[in-house]
């Protein structure tokens, strides 16, 4: 994708569906990697990082976005494996975590 496409996949990140969420907020993820540059991406995109991480009810979903987001801005708030265990407080511990960064960007 091109920056082009930020502005759509911010807004399909604020979707009903926690599997679109989640492949948008991998999705912005993965265009720093090919041709679009990270800060533009980051500036583009932390609004709704905030907002859905705040609002995500799906913890899986949570843990996902926040892979997608810890990788974006070079942090690490939650191991991969507790992603993929699903576990409950290390996520909530990284989201409130990613959280408090966000704001103060």
């Amino acid at each position: 994708g091109t920056s082009n496409e930020i502005s759509f996949l911010t807004r399909q990140m604020l979707s009903d569906d926690a599997l679109c969420r989640v492949w948008s907020a991998s999705s912005l993820m993965q265009m720093s990697f090919h041709g679009v540059s990270k800060e533009e991406v980051c500036e583009a995109s932390k609004d709704a990082f905030a907002k859905v991480l705040s609002e995500e009810k799906d913890i899986q979903a949570c843990g996902l976005i926040l892979e997608s987001v810890q990788t974006l801005y070079g942090k690490k708030w939650v191991s991969s494996s507790a992603v993929d265990d699903v576990d409950e407080a290390k996520i909530e511990k990284g989201r409130k975590s990613a959280l408090r960064f966000l704001s103060k960007l």
